[in-house]
């Protein structure tokens, strides 16, 4: 709950650029790991973003916020700049605006499964039978939302 205000001030932010083409990379650091590998789901392409200053303050802890769909926060998909949110220009403004304090972003990138991974499963169970039969027919399985969530606490985090 402590991230809340982070999470409120992003979307809000997020949400009043909509339609503006994000600034270039921040000078917050963003590494990359392209295959984030699981024992649980398929690996994902990880973008963090790394609040500036943060290589310097190895001693100081920061919050941290999970993002899904990551491959369009900080530069878009596959580079394209017109799909890019700019989350981390976002980030940098507000850091430097006192709105909130520093904190790292870790984009989890989506996946051909990306509805199955979001999907909670407790919810799909509640659907009826001819439901649970189109999307068993489509999917050729069921939600792996226990998975996904899996993979973020116990290997992304």
């Amino acid at each position: 709950m402590r991230n809340v205000p982070i999470l409120f001030a992003l979307s809000s932010f997020f949400f009043s650029w909509t339609g503006c083409k994000p600034e270039p990379p921040s000078p917050s650091e963003i590494r990359i790991h392209q295959e984030f590998s699981s024992v649980h789901v398929a690996p994902h392409r990880l973008e963090i973003y790394l609040p500036e200053g943060y290589s310097s303050s190895r001693r100081k802890h920061f919050p941290v916020v999970y993002m899904h769909d990551g491959q369009y926060l900080f530069y878009g998909d596959s580079l394209n700049w017109s799909n890019a949110w700019g989350i981390d220009s976002i980030m940098d403004t507000l850091v430097s605006a006192k709105m909130i304090l520093p904190a790292i972003l870790v984009g989890i990138g989506s996946t051909e499964r990306r509805l199955l991974e979001y999907m909670p499963k407790k919810g799909a169970d509640q659907f009826p039978d001819s439901t649970k039969e189109i999307f068993s027919s489509i999917y050729n399985t069921s939600p792996e939302s226990d998975q996904y969530l899996r993979y973020i606490v116990e290997e992304v985090k």
